[in-house]
């Protein structure tokens, strides 16, 4: 009795796994070459946006920023922590930028569209806490 439940377990969990792999999760997303150029352009396009939006933009500083393809096409979220509350201040809160580049067969000069979020205040903090979640990774996005 105690080896039918076994195999019985066994068989279970090993049908689990093998159900509950995503097809699209379970294999690596395929990556698309990036020049260093082009991360470059998204990253000061991404840091520019939130500067625009501090009262001192000289001394924000910026740590921990990656850039993340998202699932829509020319589509990337900047994410990583910003401190833009002065000179004397130590605290750094996260930051999401969606920036969206035009296709570059239409626009040569790659101009870019860039929404950011900073999370200063509690209620910005909890938005740009749920678009960490929903943007900051590989094909994240609505």
């Amino acid at each position: 009795m105690r080896i039918k439940v076994t195999a019985a377990a066994r068989i279970l969990a090993g049908a689990l796994l093998v159900s509950a792999c995503d097809k699209d999760r379970c294999e690596s997303a395929p990556q698309t070459a990036r020049s260093p150029d082009q991360l470059a352009d998204l990253r000061k396009a991404a840091e520019n946006s939130v500067r625009v939006l501090a009262n001192n933009q000289d001394s924000v500083r910026f740590r921990g920023v990656q850039i993340w393809p998202q699932a829509v096409k020319n589509q990337f979220a900047v994410c990583g922590q910003v401190n833009v509350f002065g000179p004397g201040s130590n605290t750094y809160v996260l930051f999401v930028v969606i920036v969206t580049q035009n296709d570059p067969s239409d626009d040569p000069t790659r101009s870019y569209k860039t929404e950011a979020r900073v999370g200063s205040t509690i209620d910005q903090a909890t938005k740009v806490y749920v678009d960490t979640l929903s943007r900051c990774y590989e094909s994240g996005g609505p």
